[in-house]
């Protein structure tokens, strides 16, 4: 049988290191909602509709903000240190597009993302710590489109999956012992596709609490 190589031992070491110095309540899960903003690329779309697909003129205006919320669950590996599971809702990003000859298509994009991240936190007070959050996350947008006058589809949905690094910084307040309130901004990019009218991120900015087991 092979032995286990020195860095893959001294890796468990750590790992049942870490774990030993674990609170009781390791475990936590939680809940948050919040405001959800995307940021759309009008410039581009405007150049594909007419660049690409051969009309005259474009004005695209979108609407990019919804409300959006996040389901998670994790593990205290270190007082300083946790593994972290998460769903968000990243909430819909819609944008219409006006062309002439006369026409419209209006796009309506709807996010989420599951993921999997370390959470760094430092505490400044008993009660009071920040955090850094970093990750993988899994995305997927679904977008419905419809238009009007001289705009055809040849499709009026689409669906989009990603896998991309994810980020979130926030600040956390102990209520009691086993309770918790957080305020967090979390970004996710590279949603969308080309048939979508091009790439966009999302950010959601929510408040939440958390409960330890």
């Amino acid at each position: 049988m092979k032995q286990p190589s020195l860095a893959t031992a001294s890796l468990v070491l750590v790992c049942l290191g870490l774990t030993g110095t674990a609170s009781a309540e390791a475990f936590y899960a939680g809940v948050s909602v919040g405001q959800t903003r995307g940021e759309i690329d009008s410039a581009r779309i405007n150049n594909e509709l007419v660049n690409k697909l051969g009309y005259f003129t474009a004005n695209t205006q979108g609407d990019t903000n919804d409300t959006g919320g996040r389901l998670f669950a994790g593990y205290q590996l270190h007082p300083n240190l946790a593994v972290e599971a998460s769903y968000s809702d990243l909430g819909k990003v819609q944008w219409n597009s006006t062309v002439t000859p006369a026409g419209t298509l209006s796009t309506s994009i709807r996010s989420r993302a599951y993921g999997v991240a370390l959470v760094a936190s430092y505490p400044f007070t008993p009660r009071l710590s920040g955090y850094l959050r970093g990750g993988v996350s899994h995305t997927e947008s679904e977008a419905s489109l419809t238009s009007s006058g001289f705009v055809d589809l040849n499709r009026d949905n689409f669906k989009k999956t990603s896998t991309d690094g994810a980020y979130a910084v926030g600040a956390q307040f102990a209520v009691s012992p086993k309770i918790a309130v957080r305020l967090e901004y979390e970004n996710y990019r590279n949603l969308g596709s080309d048939e979508m009218g091009g790439k966009f991120q999302v950010s959601l900015t929510s408040i939440g609490v958390l409960f330890k087991f």
